[in-house]
């Protein structure tokens, strides 16, 4: 092939690459040989089915092919080529090229090569500084077959109809605001059933998508890992099955990892076995009893496969003191009515010692000393992601006795006393009389227990009273966390007091703003409560409070507007509040 014209090396090129189209039957093509257009050189059809059917016709390609010839002894996988600055804007307008080269040796020998140029690659190689020719250089990775080349193309034409919806602005990191994204997704064709593995090594358009699934940004990388998951028992000697499922994981040198719940992984290359704890309670105590196992078997089964420890486990003391801690805060969350899965990835070692020192006070009785109590005494206590109630009794010292709000025996140990004024002040000696929405958004809250009490034990003097405020601190706990079982616990509350005459039209008012919560108010209700706000026509928050559940929201506002800064102080604090529109009121 020595001393052939550029004219010749070309028209072979196309030649070739023609060759290797001709062995795939959903593919057809029309090349110019000798083409003096602008930028292309002709294009190819994609079908998913017989190309004599114009039926089957998918869509279609352009396609830019070159020819070199090269002096080098070998050629290699890549190929730096540079292409006219001019032909990728040109590519830029019509949503992207195909491009395809052919390098030959004097020996005859050649390789095809490629580079998918779709928009993202254009933008990004159209900000680097062009040659003295006004050329760009750009890396083209070999085409090794024919089903290559069909999968080459295949996922160029999924990408372009991606990629030609978008604004190109969204090229434009600078113009970008990127909020609440979600991991990027790409798309990939495959002939027949899909192997992850296949895609390792390829370069992908990765989509970052917002939450309603938009794509905001785009990147161009190569596939360096891909994890496939398999169906594979992981268990120890007596049977019993930790995981069920093993990621395989294949990095690019070669190296492989088994990976199974989420603390563990095998190495081939170095071998090796590697723990981190890491994900929730329950998921925690689960991989420390696993670890328990597999050092006392110094192993455990991959299905019918015994993997070796060839090393002891590191540390064991260190496992089981964390194991003890855990089981310690499982069995608080038990025993405290706490169903949530905590997530030990958030925690720091000091949250979890601040734990610790609670379950000590609230379960062995432990003093806890205090400079400055900064809670009420029945409250709640938040550490990262969970919440418990506690009622604390003050000693000596600045030190504090402290119990649980539920679960506890203590239910009328105490008598607390609501109001300052000795003669009008309300006396109690149950706790649930008097909580407040913080103990109500606590995750150890006892809704049965409650119930249970109240059937059990009959109501004290006033306390119909104290109980309808329980029903506004339930709604403002359920307008924090939608709790439903919070509105049950409301309605359940309300039903008792509902015997007394003189709380019958406070009570209707509070059921209805509680199933507004949950639904529109029907014509009957309405007429009900028109009727309530005749009846207290000179109450302005009877007033407020009707109209916001009728809908004269204008009629509530102008009342609203004429109370003092004090008295609307007061009315925010009623729940009913929230159905003020959320514009400032009186603007």
């Amino acid at each position: 092939m020595a001393n052939i014209s550029t004219k010749k090396t070309e028209k072979t090129a196309l030649n070739k690459i023609e060759n290797l189209l001709d062995e795939l039957e959903t593919f057809d093509y029309n090349f110019v040989a000798d083409n003096t257009g602008i930028s292309w050189d002709g294009y190819i059809d994609l079908y998913h089915g017989n190309i004599d059917d114009k039926g089957n016709f998918d869509t279609r390609i352009d396609a830019q092919i070159k020819g070199r010839t090269t002096n080098i002894k070998k050629l290699q996988g890549k190929w730096k080529f540079d292409i006219d600055k001019k032909d990728l804007e040109n590519y830029n307008k019509i949503d992207g090229t195909l491009f395809l080269a052919v390098r030959f040796l004097k020996n005859g020998d050649f390789k095809i090569y490629y580079k998918s140029l779709l928009p993202k690659n254009i933008n990004d190689l159209l900000k680097e500084q062009p040659n003295a020719k006004n050329e760009i250089k750009v890396t083209l990775k070999e085409v090794k077959n024919a089903l290559d080349l069909e999968r080459i193309c295949r996922n160029f034409a999924l990408d372009k109809e991606t990629q030609k919806k978008l604004s190109k602005e969204i090229f434009d990191h600078n113009a970008l605001s990127i909020g609440n994204q979600k991991l990027g997704t790409f798309s990939t064709w495959h002939r027949g059933k899909f192997n992850p593995l296949t895609i390792l090594g390829e370069e992908k358009f990765i989509y970052v998508l917002d939450e309603n699934e938009n794509i905001i940004d785009v990147e161009y990388a190569e596939i360096k890992e891909v994890v496939q998951g398999l169906n594979l028992t992981v268990r120890n000697k007596n049977g019993i099955i930790y995981y069920s499922t093993v990621n395989h994981s294949v990095e690019l040198l070669g190296s492989q990892k088994l990976i199974f719940g989420k603390a563990f992984s095998l190495s081939d290359n170095p071998q090796k076995f590697s723990i981190h704890l890491s994900g929730t309670l329950k998921e925690r105590i689960k991989q420390l009893n696993f670890i328990k196992d597999i050092t006392k078997d110094n192993g455990f089964f991959i299905e019918d496969l015994y993997i070796t420890l060839k090393k002891k486990v590191n540390n064991i003391e260190k496992y089981n003191k964390i194991y003890d801690t855990y089981l310690k805060i499982n069995n608080f969350c038990q025993k405290h009515n706490i169903k949530k899965d905590i997530n030990i990835d958030i925690w720091s070692n000091k949250d979890i010692n601040d734990l610790l020192i609670w379950i000590d006070a609230i379960d062995n009785n432990e003093k806890i000393n205090i400079k400055e109590w900064n809670c009420s005494m029945l409250g709640s206590i938040q550490i990262k992601d969970i919440r418990f109630s506690i009622f604390a009794e003050k000693l000596e010292n600045n030190s504090f006795r402290v119990y649980s709000i539920w679960n506890d025996d203590r239910k009328n140990h105490y008598q607390f006393r609501y109001g300052e004024n000795n003669e009008e002040a309300i006396y109690t000696k149950k706790f649930f009389s008097i909580l407040n929405e913080q103990a109500y958004l606590s995750d150890d809250v006892d809704i049965n227990e409650m119930e249970k009490y109240y059937e059990e034990n009959p109501l004290e003097d006033k306390e119909e009273t104290l109980l309808n405020f329980q029903v506004l601190e339930l709604l403002k706990a359920f307008d924090v966390n939608q709790n439903l079982k919070l509105l049950d616990y409301a309605k359940f509350i309300l039903e008792k007091i509902s015997v007394f005459s003189d709380m019958s039209d406070i009570v209707r008012v509070n059921f209805l703003q509680t199933e507004k919560r949950l639904r529109n108010l029907n014509e009957g209700e309405i007429s009900e409560l028109i009727e309530i706000r005749n009846r207290h026509n000179e109450n302005k928050f009877f007033n407020i409070s009707t109209n916001l559940l009728i809908g004269n929201l204008l009629e509530a506002k102008i009342i609203y507007n004429s109370l003092s800064e004090d008295e609307r102080n007061v009315f925010e604090e009623y729940p009913i509040s929230k159905f003020l529109d959320n514009s400032k009121v009186g603007d």
